[in-house]
């Protein structure tokens, strides 16, 4: 079964990879899982003598993601977690010839996007190599040190020219000194050593592909012809090297300059494709209380009506949901919902479908029910009052800096409040009066005011408003101000 395969390492004949979040082995012609359910496994490295796999494994928490290197047998078993940083940003780039696992990490450094290395030993004790920023080592013959700064994959920057494109430097003392050694014109990643040559990924002629040079940065080649699909994140055993492009993953041999895809058939569950149940009040996008014992919701496309206090849950509308601009008004016992195509459908309670209308003002983006008429505002700053019984419509009010939104009817049904943006950081209280057709200024047009509502018996208005109390600093938006004339 074919799946989208990332992050291959080569050993002998053995390739690990990535795919539905798991670390997968291949060998012998046979594809099996080595993790299960174990967070996001990423980047994973065959030790150097093959027995042990190092990776990172990424976790979702409540302050955010968590990255830590964990290390497992080769055959499988329970990975042993190795560092305790407690970063979003852990990464596993390697191991040190003595068999410790390089990690690079924001742990420890200024900022997010400063990143150092560490050789972190199979006990979890670890040492900081010193290095500076670092994301890449790689060892060769005779003390030949390849170091990798900013070399991160490159599709999330595809085509990247700039100051924080991948770089190389190498040192071929053993560490003691580092100079630059390859500083295209473009992104560089995946630094690797075989043989005399050092093999590097590089998109600086458009798409990314492997390259290679001589030990002293010269006699630079081009090793593969990819025009569709990026070349990603290579990795070697010393002699033979694999990479991913396409979702599927590649052998190529210096020797013979061969590439070669690898079939490789993934028994897979495909849990991404698993039927899944949604907690609807995680993904609530409105709720309304019409009244004191029913609330309506709109939650992941979705409109219902719920009792509070007893009674069945009753969906409006389309089952399937329809995930995106939707919105609700109730009034009494009916609900109007508005659909992604800008149509609009009014239920009573049962779920019973009462009318439907097109009335064709564009996206909408509020509405307010009030039996037989329904405010509604859409995209273009207007608000229109459509009547529910005829199918007739009303432009009540237009603003050319935003959306009108905040509707709020009067009991009577005479009259419509709502906040309309009168300049780039303004806002004020708006009436529409349904009887004549106008619309006055309920609040000067100079303050940031919003949330209109009236009383139960519809004597007051009320409303919020961000006062500017200081004249120097709006509340909303802190700018400077010029005081001179």
């Amino acid at each position: 079964m074919r799946a989208y395969l990332l992050y291959p390492d080569i050993y002998g004949d053995d390739v690990i990879f990535v795919t539905e979040d798991d670390l997968w082995r291949y060998s012998g012609g046979r594809a099996y899982r080595l993790t299960s359910d174990f967070g996001v496994v990423i980047r994973p490295k065959f030790s150097p003598d093959g027995r042990r796999i190092a990776f990172a494994r990424l976790q979702q928490t409540d302050q955010g993601t968590v990255a830590e290197a964990y290390v497992v047998s080769a055959d499988g078993g329970e990975p042993k977690r190795l560092t305790f940083f407690g970063s979003s940003f852990t990464r596993v780039a390697g191991w040190t010839p003595d068999g410790r696992v390089l990690v690079f990490t924001d742990y420890k450094t200024p900022f997010t996007a400063w990143r150092e290395l560490y050789a972190v030993s199979l006990d979890g004790t670890y040492e900081r190599l010193g290095l500076g920023p670092a994301t890449a080592l790689v060892y060769g013959p005779r003390g030949v040190m390849v170091l990798g700064r900013n070399t991160y994959d490159l599709t999330y920057w595809k085509r990247y020219k700039g100051g924080m494109r991948g770089v190389l430097w190498i040192s071929r003392d053993g560490g003691r000194a580092f100079e630059k050694f390859v500083d295209l014109p473009g992104n560089v990643n995946s630094p690797m050593v075989v043989g005399e040559r050092v093999y590097f990924i590089s998109d600086h002629e458009g798409v990314s592909n492997l390259y290679s040079v001589d030990l002293r940065g010269g006699d630079l080649r081009r090793h593969t012809d990819f025009k569709d699909f990026y070349v990603r994140n290579a990795n070697t055993d010393g002699r033979r090297i694999v990479f991913h492009a396409g979702g599927d993953i590649y052998l190529f041999d210096p020797s013979t300059e061969e590439v070669k895809r690898l079939e490789i058939d993934v028994p897979a569950s495909r849990k991404a494709k698993a039927p899944k149940f949604a907690d609807a009040f995680k993904s609530l996008e409105e709720y309304l209380l019409p009244a004191g014992d029913v609330i309506v919701l709109i939650a992941r496309g979705r409109a219902f009506w719920v009792p509070a206090w007893e009674g069945a849950v009753v969906q409006l509308g389309d089952m399937t949901g329809q995930a995106r601009y939707r919105h609700a008004a109730a009034d009494g016992d009916k609900v109007a919902v508005s659909t992604y195509d800008g149509a609009l459908e009014v239920y009573s309670k049962d779920g019973s479908l009462i009318r439907r209308i097109e009335p064709g003002i564009g996206l909408i983006e509020a509405l307010a029910l009030k039996w037989p008429r329904l405010a509604a505002s859409n995209h273009k700053g207007e608000l229109w009052i459509i009547g529910l019984e005829t199918g007739s419509k009303a432009l009540a009010d237009r603003s050319e800096y935003g959306m009108i939104l905040d509707l709020a009817w009067h009991p009577s049904g005479n009259w419509l409040a709502y906040a309309k943006p009168s300049g780039t950081y303004t806002q004020n209280i708006r009436l529409y009066d349904v009887r004549s057709g106008r619309a006055y200024d309920a609040t000067p047009p100079t303050n940031y005011d919003y949330a209109p509502a009236f009383d139960p018996e519809g004597r007051y208005l009320y409303f919020l408003s961000g006062l500017q109390i200081r004249l120097l600093l709006d509340v909303h938006y802190p700018q400077l101000v010029c005081l001179l004339d």
